[in-house]
């Protein structure tokens, strides 16, 4: 591995911190409004499933090329400036054309600019902290995150109602273009491109193979996808009976979702960095986030079963997402950087994480809506529930990713 690194300057860490704030999840930011927004320009179920799935699939299509190239390329920061300027055309473009064909592209667009900024964030605070900084920088950037969606959540459910649903997309590309902006605090100097990649210092590349021979990262992957298939399915579920029980509330009630998980994800994230300062080991902390998704499909199963649907309760329930989701968001990171040490292929996995997420995501769709068809929504969540269950298995068979513990056990295994 290189050299561990000095404390990057005051301008870079500012830098990296109003980039993690204002590049809040874009999905998550437009995703639950698109739906209402295309449908007010009447547009039909069939197209509104084809926009939605043409940013999950273009996503899904250049995770792992997105890894490869933040590996290979050193231009950390342009890929970020590119990606907040591909998301804000395409939020303009949205809202300006909202017929087939342009809002199709600018939602394919957008899903590969959501896809490059994931990882050229992480290769970013990667090579200015360094490895033994990575896990609190991680808990940093999360926090952060989260905290810019929430405030993004808020004014955008806000002025949705009040001016019309047209400038959310205005609120999102107003922060993709401050995200981009944000870039160049970032001194370019100050990030070892070696160690932004995780790789050794002669910036040597572990062949694919081998490293998909590490049964670390298979049980990892494995982990985060029944994690995903489990929780990734809740929230449509439980937004489509708001809408069915509560009709013209929805918006509100939607938005209060968002909220409440958002400023949960916000608390554990900052707890979850207190907690790997610590010593808390990894594994603990996956393990831990996993138990609340059962908890919150059994719950929503309670909620959901007869005909008075509370919404007041929804919300509640939904904020045990933000304990699941922030926690993983930190530890997955961090011990992404941890399996891949020394390998050069850090961001090649964050990509590989990504797309286990989106695998794990629409897994958790098609079974949660056809589990609903058949036997009814409460018996969708308990399914969704019971795969979560399974991840909790996963996470028991491995081993703790921290580098001081993988350094012990290699010395008693010599």
């Amino acid at each position: 591995m290189p050299e561990e690194k000095t404390q990057p300057s005051t301008s870079s860490r500012r830098g990296l911190d109003w980039i993690n704030f204002l590049a809040a999840d874009v999905q998550s930011g437009v995703g639950p409004y698109l739906t209402i927004f295309l449908t007010a320009h009447g547009w039909i179920a069939s197209w509104l499933g084809v926009a939605l799935a043409a940013s999950a699939a273009a996503s899904a299509l250049v995770q792992i090329p997105a890894g490869w190239a933040v590996d290979r390329l050193a231009c950390k920061r342009g890929l970020i400036v590119g990606a907040g300027a591909v998301i804000a055309v395409s939020c303009l473009v949205t809202v300006w054309w909202p017929d087939f064909w342009p809002v199709i592209f600018a939602q394919a667009a957008l899903g590969v600019a959501a896809a490059i900024l994931m990882p050229a964030i992480a290769a970013t605070t990667l090579g200015l902290v360094g490895p033994k900084a990575m896990a609190s920088r991680t808990s940093r950037n999360e926090t952060l995150n989260h905290a810019g969606s929430f405030l993004t959540a808020l004014i955008a459910g806000t002025i949705g109602q009040m001016f019309g649903l047209d400038w959310i997309f205005y609120l999102v590309c107003a922060a993709a273009i401050g995200s981009a902006v944000a870039t160049s605090a970032i001194r370019s100097n100050e990030i070892d491109q070696d160690m932004a990649s995780g790789g050794a210092a002669d910036g040597a590349k572990m062949p694919l193979d081998k490293l998909f021979h590490r049964p670390a990262l298979l049980l990892f992957l494995c982990t985060i996808f029944l994690f995903q298939c489990g929780n990734g399915g809740m929230l449509s579920l439980a937004s489509r009976e708001l809408a069915v029980v509560h009709p013209k509330q929805e918006t509100w009630l939607l938005t209060a979702c968002i909220l409440g998980a958002q400023a949960s994800m916000t608390g554990v994230a900052w707890l979850v960095g207190r907690g790997l300062h610590k010593g808390y080991g990894r594994r603990t902390i996956l393990l831990s986030a996993l138990l609340f998704v059962p908890l919150r499909g059994i719950l929503f199963a309670w909620a959901t079963y007869g005909d008075g649907i509370n919404g007041i309760t929804i919300v509640a329930i939904q904020m045990l997402d933000g304990f699941a989701t922030g926690a993983l968001s930190v530890v997955s990171t961090v011990m992404a950087a941890d399996i891949t040490r020394g390998t050069g292929r850090f961001n090649f996995t964050i990509g590989m994480v990504a797309l286990t997420i989106a695998a794990g995501s629409a897994g958790s769709n098609v079974i949660g809506g056809f589990v609903t068809q058949h036997w009814g929504v409460p018996y969708a969540f308990l399914v969704l529930a019971a795969i979560a269950v399974l991840g909790i298995g996963t996470v028991s068979g491995m081993a703790e990713t921290r580098p001081e513990e993988n350094e012990a056990a290699q010395k008693s295994a010599a």
